[in-house]
């Protein structure tokens, strides 16, 4: 897991897992960062099905989708750190169709969770509506697999984060 290829490679599976076990129509990892002191987030894994291959799933970065974090549900997500439930999107004052429109896909209801590295959101991770069903029930979020795979994809991507740090340092050594 020393370099991102590794990390978005391991994210993939988890993403096809919770997609899978939670009956979600596609999952997305989005990556929160900051340009020019403006907090934003990127697609780094979309429209991810429990059986979508990783190459299709990664965005380029020439490609990928960029918004600010104080529009909609997924940047409402990383700004409260608290995971999301939301049965209708359409009802939901923080809901926005900006990723929609880009992509033609229309979103019904979502789950989402923040991945929290030293009480800092680092990335969201949504899953898109329920096959066979309106919504997301309750517990797929509170009781389900669907926590614990977040509390995976933390620990892969403080790993990451970790790693990444130590190497910088290391870096900043040699270069000095």
């Amino acid at each position: 897991m020393q370099n991102n290829n590794d990390m978005e490679k391991t994210l993939h599976k988890v993403l096809q897992r919770v997609a899978l076990l939670i009956q979600a129509d596609r999952c997305s990892y989005f990556v929160f960062r900051s340009r020019n002191g403006v907090p934003e987030l990127a697609t780094v894994l979309f429209d991810v099905t429990h059986n979508s291959p990783y190459e299709k799933n990664l965005v380029s970065p020439s490609v990928e989708i960029v918004y600010p974090t104080d529009m909609g549900i997924v940047g409402y997500t990383a700004h409260s750190k608290k995971p999301q439930n939301v049965a209708d999107v359409k009802k939901d004052s923080h809901f926005s169709d900006f990723v929609g429109k880009r992509t033609k896909y229309t979103t019904k209801c979502m789950i989402t969770a923040p991945i929290i590295v030293a009480n800092e959101p680092v990335a969201v991770i949504a899953a898109l509506n329920k096959q066979g069903a309106n919504e997301f029930s309750k517990s797929d979020i509170d009781v389900s697999l669907f926590t614990k795979y977040m509390n995976f994809a933390t620990v892969i991507i403080s790993t990451h984060t970790y790693m990444w740090d130590i190497e910088s340092r290391r870096s900043q050594v040699f270069y000095f």
